[in-house]
């Protein structure tokens, strides 16, 4: 039973944004050799830097970076932490850059300093011999993404490819291989094994379909290497290339995507995560007693494993639907749930007010059953009768709503308002065929998904069918415009948070990486630019009919203020009601906690002010 306090507490306006977003976000947690200590990312300075904490919990955890205008997004290290490579992302460009560190007490070190040039790490960063790195870059060639071998000494560069776009896989054990994967486009991928010593590359997988390959962990012994892999399949799964023979076998195939695999040092466990239905699943196999285990873990959302040096136990970033991302250990060999050792909310909210989702199917226009996360708000059976619902749509277009915390929700779920997360056409998680639905077909098929989970909110009777509205980031903020200039009948108004309205500029605006993808998955400028002006919210502006909110950043590369601004001029020139905010020192993502809550409480409050009218 709720106590009597906590009842009043779920009447409108019990509680401020900022304590459903005042959270530790932890993550990328990994064991040091001792097995007592974990390296992870943790925001409690105010944004990502580098911790070390004790598993103890009565021993303190240490801040081992101090940035301030970049965030921590990686990092790599060597076994008896000689050598310690972090990772950052501008606050403002987005700009990567690559930094050292000679061990867990000393200042990092610029690895890579340049201005305007793109980087990218993959799996690992940091050679066995912790002498040299190898990471992405495009300085060579703005529209390459080159293999760089970096001696961390020298600062001497060789470049390993120069025929498109890479990402480092693994090292093997003795550091004269390692394997890489080649984007060709957003269904398809090719792993690569790159000899250091003798400057050459060769394909190894797939062997028979274009399809998306990700190289894995070595074995010990360097005889192979694990891969996911899709190739005659719908779903991702875990197989073993054996390096010697050059064959390959299937170790697990699923029905759902398995997302991530770590091996233990020695090489007789093996650890995955797997997507059902958007809930993570962990399995270790032991090899040595040919046995699957699958430890019990809370329902949620987790990141990849690492083992502890004697294999017993994995370390992993977890989150749920009613808790923010914290640090679990599972033993996973006796069959315990997961045990949290760190603490996420700093809110001070009672767990049992926040709201679990259902997970529910509907059917689209032309029958695809669409999966969805319905939440809804604890106090519609008080005196305020039915519930205003928000649809929110996912930030990327092969994305994925899943049942892991969001403030957002949890902040108007407080306020008496639903949520309806659907997974429309080309979301990830339901197979490459699904998944595919949307590629070209931006703003077009994805309508009537929306449209359609509409219509199944309005056939439940603790909905307000005049008070729906829909917001969304980055994809999600093209969806919400879209969805308020074709269908206005349907919102009582929306909000877009740095979504595109011109996507030739959009596309256009994509480093090269980015552009690969983007060209299948949305349309190439030069070839189809009528078809993409057609499908830009810029070119329906005008049948804009509901009240509508955007927020845009100063400094976005990818969607620009001024052509924003053009779009909010020729709304409000065709009598729409637009709010819009445009944030300073702001790029394409909300790295500063200061900036992430004034977009996120302007844009929540409008909604609950518009469907609370």
């Amino acid at each position: 039973m709720v106590p009597e306090m906590a009842e009043l507490k779920t009447e409108p306006g019990a509680y401020p944004y900022r304590r459903f977003a005042a959270f530790r976000r932890n993550s990328l947690p990994r064991f040091l050799v001792d097995d007592r200590r974990i390296l992870h990312l943790s925001n409690l300075s105010g944004q990502p830097n580098l911790w070390v904490r004790p598993i103890d919990p009565v021993l303190s955890s240490q801040q081992l970076t101090a940035f301030e205008e970049e965030a921590v997004v990686g990092y790599d290290f060597s076994t008896n932490l000689s050598q310690l490579i972090v990772v950052t992302t501008s606050v403002g460009s987005g700009q990567k850059r690559i930094y050292s560190m000679n061990g867990l007490e000393s200042w990092p070190l610029p690895l890579t300093p340049e201005d305007d040039v793109k980087i990218s790490c993959g799996s690992e960063i940091l050679a066995p011999n912790a002498e040299k790195i190898v990471y992405s870059s495009n300085q060579r060639d703005k529209n390459q993404m080159d293999l760089v071998l970096l001696s961390i000494d020298s600062l001497k560069k060789e470049y390993l490819t120069d025929d498109g776009i890479y990402i480092m896989g693994y090292f093997r054990p003795d550091g004269n291989l390692f394997t890489a994967k080649k984007i060709i486009g957003p269904d398809h991928s090719q792993i690569h094994l790159v000899d250091i010593n003798a400057k050459r590359k060769n394909i190894i997988l797939p062997v028979e379909e274009d399809c998306r390959v990700t190289p894995g962990p070595w074995s010990p012994d360097g005889s192979g290497f694990y891969v996911l892999s899709e190739e005659g399949l719908e779903s991702m799964s875990l197989g073993f290339f054996d390096y010697e023979t050059e064959t390959f076998e299937w170790v697990q195939r699923l029905n759902w995507d398995i997302e991530n695999i770590s091996l233990s040092n020695n090489g007789m466990y093996l650890a995955w995560v797997s997507n059902e239905d958007g809930y993570s699943r962990l399995c270790v196999k032991d090899f040595e007693r040919d046995r699957i285990y699958s430890p019990p873990l809370p329902d949620g959302v987790m990141g990849k494993p690492s083992f502890s040096r004697d294999g017993a136990s994995l370390v992993f970033e977890l989150s749920t639907s009613r808790n923010p991302s914290s640090l679990y250990i599972s033993d996973w060999g006796q069959n315990r749930v997961a045990k949290s050792i760190s603490m996420g909310f700093l809110g001070r909210l009672d767990e049992e007010q926040l709201v679990e989702p259902n997970l529910i199917f509907y059917e689209s226009e032309d029958g695809l059953k669409i999966p969805a996360f319905l939440y809804r708000p604890m106090m519609v059976n008080s005196a305020l009768g039915k519930a205003p619902v928000v649809v929110n749509i996912h930030s990327k277009p092969t994305g994925q709503a899943r049942p892991d915390y969001n403030g957002s929700f949890q902040y108007l779920l407080n306020r008496g308002i639903g949520i309806l997360a659907p997974n429309i056409r080309g979301s990830g998680g339901y197979g490459r065929t699904y998944e595919s639905l949307l590629f070209g077909d931006w703003g077009g098929e994805m309508l009537e998904d929306i449209k359609k989970g509409v219509e199944y909110l309005r056939q439940l009777e603790w909905v307000d069918d005049d008070r729906i509205g829909i917001i969304g980031r980055h994809f999600g903020g093209y969806a919400a415009l879209m969805s308020a200039a074709h269908l206005s009948d349907h919102f009582a108004g929306g909000v877009s948070l740095q979504g595109p309205c011109d996507l030739p500029e959009y596309v256009e605006s994509l480093p090269t990486d980015e552009r690969v993808l983007a060209l299948k998955l949305i349309g190439d400028p030069e070839s189809e630019r009528d078809f993409l002006i057609e499908r830009s919210p810029s070119t329906h502006v005008a049948s804009i009919d509901c009240r509508l909110m955007i927020v845009q950043g100063s400094d976005d590369r990818f969607v620009s203020e001024e052509r924003m601004s053009q779009f909010v001029e020729d709304a409000r020139d065709s009598d729409s009601e637009i709010e819009y905010l445009v944030l300073s020192d702001v790029g394409h993502e909300f790295v500063k906690r200061k900036n992430e809550l004034k977009a996120w409480t302007s844009a929540l409050d409008f909604l609950v002010r518009i469907l609370h009218m």
